[in-house]
């Protein structure tokens, strides 16, 4: 299976790395690699995950808003539901979140030894 490595900057100007799997969304992968992106709906229809596509190319898994799409700059990107065909450089106006990629039994053990 082909993996696509994602760069992706955001809002403050940080930028992390990570790769998406062919036919994987990039925001499944970036939440496979510890990145919590700005995602509502997750089906494409609102528009809260468009980010900027600065190279690269991207498909989708499935279809998304029309008139969504209609409202975007040209290279707009739904992070949802975009699937990358190659390297992708991504540009975002906000923050992402890094998420504790611990095991939940791990992370329960230590939230019980601080009570």
């Amino acid at each position: 299976m082909k993996h696509w490595r994602i760069s992706l900057t955001g809002g403050e100007g940080e930028t992390v790395a990570f790769d998406c799997p062919e036919g994987v969304s990039i925001h499944a992968a970036a939440r496979t690699a510890g990145f919590r992106l700005r995602v509502a709906c997750g089906s494409g229809g609102c528009g809260i995950c468009a980010a900027e596509l600065v190279n690269g190319q991207v498909d989708y898994v499935s279809p998304i808003s029309a008139a969504k799409i209609e409202g975007c700059p040209a290279r707009a990107v739904f992070l949802c539901r975009a699937t990358p065909t190659e390297d992708c450089c991504i540009k975002t106006d906000w923050q992402w979140a890094v998420v504790d990629k611990a095991p939940l039994s791990r992370r329960m053990a230590i939230n019980q030894q601080g009570k």
